[in-house]
């Protein structure tokens, strides 16, 4: 009975101390996204991509710190680690629309020789959500890309004119 008792008190306090871990690593994955979002207020990109890129490195699965930190990124002109983000977050949950959202806004408004991967990227957008690839068509951000031939193809407007 002594023994149960034991291991019953040792296996506590090890749940005590996991539990205890994973709040203490939540508030400080919280306090870092904050101080990022900061950094992104006042116009440091390099400051804010710094912080993202120790949230990344707490949640690697979590998308929207990799969105956020591939803009930030593009934002300070490393485009190579920006792609390299905002793709990796796109395929951690290929089904949500932000994921071709970002990509389509990165290759339009960063990398301006990548039209066609903007417009595959619309076009993703468009499987997934159709209101979300119509607002995002109509961004001004995007405004270059109009000029596309491929453009309404992908936005899903050359479907509406003609009646579809």
């Amino acid at each position: 009975m002594k023994e149960l008792v034991t291991i019953t008190l040792v296996a506590c306090v090890y749940m005590g101390v996991g539990i205890g871990w994973r709040l203490w690593q939540r508030a400080r994955l919280k306090k870092l996204w904050l101080e990022g979002q900061k950094a992104l207020g006042r116009g440091d990109m390099r400051g804010a991509a710094e912080v993202f890129r120790k949230c990344a490195a707490m949640n690697p699965a979590w998308p929207a710190v990799h969105r956020l930190l591939g803009m930030t990124l593009a934002a300070s002109g490393e485009i190579a680690g920006a792609e390299a983000e905002v793709k990796l977050a796109a395929d951690l949950q290929p089904n949500d629309p932000e994921g071709q959202q970002t990509l389509c806004l990165l290759y339009a408004v960063f990398m301006p020789e990548r039209d066609q991967e903007a417009l595959e990227a619309l076009a993703r957008l468009r499987g997934l959500d159709e209101n979300a690839a119509s607002v995002l068509a109509r961004d001004p951000r995007l405004a270059r890309l109009r000029n596309n031939p491929g453009f309404a193809a992908a936005a899903g407007l050359a479907e509406k004119s003609a009646g579809v």
